[in-house]
C-alpha cells in the first residue's frame, strides 16, 4: 500500500504555537497533546463542523463532575457546566442553530433526557418515557434537531427497539423489537431524516444484518453481509443512501473487510481483510467525494497504534504515518470538509482525551513520554500467564489494573518492587479469548500507562 499525501485544506484551523511547520498533509494534535492532564474518563467528542468539542468525567478530590472543552482555533476553552449535572452521558453534539446539546440517561428515573445549553446555563429540554431497564448497549444520533437512540431491549428478548424525540415527543420508531432475535454490536446511523440500524444477530450465528426504516417497517438491507463473531469490532456508515459497513472477524482472521450495498447485494469495497490484524475500527464516509475511510488499531507487531486507510477507487492507501496514536479508546472519527479528524481517550481508562486532524499548514509537537515503561511477553498469551518486566521503575510499588474490552474492572493487585527493572508474573488463564487493557500506575498517583493484551487459546 502507498501513502495518501493528497493535499488537503483546513481554512479554520493553524495550530497552536508550537515548534515545527510543515507543507506535507500529516497528523498532528489539534491543541494540547492531552487535552487535561488529570483523571478522566466516560468522555464524549463532537467533531463534526467548525468548533470540535470534548466532554468527559474527571475527578478532584471527592467528588465527580463534568467538564466541557471547546475549540476555538487556538486551545481548547472550558464551558460553563452549570446545570449540567452528573448524569451517565451518552451523546454530545449541536443543534442546526448551532445549541450545544447533550443526552443523558437517568439510572434513578431509567429515562433518557436531553439538554442544551442556552445563554450560559444548560436546560432539561425533555425526558424519556421511563424504562424498566438500564440499556447496556446502545447507539445514539442527534440529526438537527432530532435525537435517535437504538437500544437492546431487554423486555423483548433483547431484541432492538429505537425511539425517537422530535422536539416536542417521545415515539418508537417502527415496531419494538423489531430484530430477529438478541443482538450485539448495534450501530444507529440517520442519513437524509431516514433511520438504519446494523447488528450483530446471535440468533442467526452472530451475523451482520442492516436494516432501514421505510416510514412505517424496518426492511432489511440484502442478506446477511458477514457470519462471524465481531466482538464489538464493526462500524457501519451512510452516505448519500448508500450504506457500507466494516468488520473484522473470525471469518476474516480478525482483518478489516469494508462492504458496501450496490442496490443488489453487498460487494466488498476493494480487497477484502486488507488490513493487519486489528481489535478496534471506525469507518467514515467523505461526504464530497463518496470515498470511504477506514481507522484501525493496526497490530502490525513493529506498529501497534492506529493506523487510517483511504480507498481511492482501486487500492487502499494509508492516510500519513501508520500507528500515528497509540493506547487509543472511545474513538470518533468524521471526514470534516474533507480532512480526518479522530478523537479518542488516551489509556485506555482515565488517560486523558486527544483530538488529531490530517492537513498540511499545521504545527506539530511530538507526544509526552509514557509515565511507566513496561512490557507485556507474551502478546498474544496462549498459556495462560503473562509477564510484566517494568523498565526503571521509580517507585517501590505500583497499582495495576486489568479491564475487558467493554472497560469492565476484572483484576486489581499492588505490585511490590525494588526501584529498577523488576518481572511480574499473571494468571489469566481463566480469561475468555479476547483483548483486554493492563493498566499500572505508581504509588504516587501521578504517572501511568496502559498496553493492551490479547488472550487467545
Amino acid at each position: 500500500m502507498k501513502n495518501y499525501f493528497t493535499l488537503l485544506a483546513f481554512f479554520w484551523l493553524l495550530g497552536s504555537p508550537q515548534s515545527t511547520f510543515s507543507q506535507t498533509p500529516q497528523w498532528h494534535f489539534l491543541g494540547d497533546t492531552i487535552i487535561e492532564e488529570t483523571w478522566m474518563s466516560g468522555i464524549l467528542t463532537h467533531l463534526e463542523g467548525d468548533s470540535p468539542y470534548v466532554a468527559y468525567q474527571t475527578f478532584n478530590d471527592t467528588a465527580f463532575s463534568w467538564k466541557i472543552r471547546r475549540f476555538d482555533g487556538n486551545s481548547w476553552a472550558s464551558l460553563d457546566t452549570t446545570g449540567l449535572g452528573a448524569h451517565n452521558f451518552k451523546l454530545l453534539g449541536t443543534t442546526t442553530s448551532g445549541l450545544l446539546q447533550i443526552v443523558y440517561f437517568d439510572h434513578e428515573g431509567k429515562r433518557f433526557g436531553l439538554k442544551r445549553l442556552i445563554g450560559n446555563t444548560w436546560q432539561t429540554i425533555s425526558e424519556s418515557p421511563q424504562l424498566a431497564f438500564f440499556p447496556y448497549l446502545g447507539s445514539y444520533v442527534f440529526d438537527n434537531e432530532n435525537f435517535y437512540a437504538a437500544f437492546e431491549d431487554v423486555s423483548l428478548d433483547d431484541k432492538i427497539t429505537v425511539w425517537k424525540f422530535d422536539g416536542s415527543n417521545w415515539s418508537t420508531v417502527g415496531q419494538a423489537g423489531f430484530s430477529e432475535g438478541n443482538v450485539h454490536s448495534i450501530v444507529l446511523k440517520v442519513s437524509n431524516g431516514v433511520p438504519w440500524v446494523a447488528y450483530e444477530d446471535w440468533s442467526l450465528g452472530s451475523a451482520g444484518i442492516v436494516k432501514k426504516f421505510d416510514g412505517n417497517t424496518w426492511q432489511s438491507i440484502g442478506n446477511q453481509v458477514f457470519n462471524g463473531d465481531p466482538h464489538d469490532q464493526m462500524d457501519f456508515a451512510v452516505s448519500n443512501g448508500i450504506p457500507y459497513i466494516a468488520h473484522a472477524d473470525s471469518s476474516t482472521q480478525n482483518r478489516a473487510s469494508v462492504l458496501k450495498f450496490d442496490g443488489t447485494q453487498w460487494i466488498n469495497v476493494g480487497s477484502p481483510m486488507f488490513t493487519e490484524r486489528t481489535d478496534f475500527l471506525k469507518l467514515a464516509i467523505d461526504a464530497d467525494n463518496q470515498k470511504p475511510y477506514l481507522l484501525f488499531e493496526d497490530n502490525e507487531p513493529s506498529i501497534w497504534g492506529l493506523s487510517a486507510l483511504r480507498f481511492d477507487g482501486t487500492t487502499w492507501d494509508y492516510v500519513g504515518n501508520r500507528g500515528f496514536a497509540s493506547s487509543s479508546w472511545n474513538l470518533e472519527f468524521v471526514i470534516n470538509k474533507g480532512v480526518p479528524i479522530v478523537g479518542y481517550e488516551l489509556g485506555p481508562f482515565g488517560g486523558g482525551a486527544s483530538v488529531q486532524v490530517f492537513s498540511p499548514l499545521t504545527a506539530t509537537k511530538e507526544p509526552p513520554a509514557p509515565g511507566i515503561s513496561f512490557q507485556l511477553q507474551p502478546n498474544p498469551v496462549v498459556d495462560g500467564v503473562i509477564q510484566i518486566q517494568l523498565d526503571n521503575a521509580t517507585s517501590t510499588d505500583a497499582f495495576c489494573q486489568i479491564f475487558a474490552p467493554n472497560g469492565r474492572l476484572l483484576y486489581s493487585k499492588i505490585l511490590h518492587g525494588g526501584v529498577g527493572d523488576a518481572t511480574h508474573s499473571f494468571e489469566v488463564g481463566d480469561l475468555p479469548t479476547g483483548v483486554y487493557a493492563f493498566r499500572l500506575q505508581w504509588s504516587n498517583g501521578k504517572e501511568w500507562s496502559t498496553k493492551r493484551f490479547v488472550v487467545a487459546r
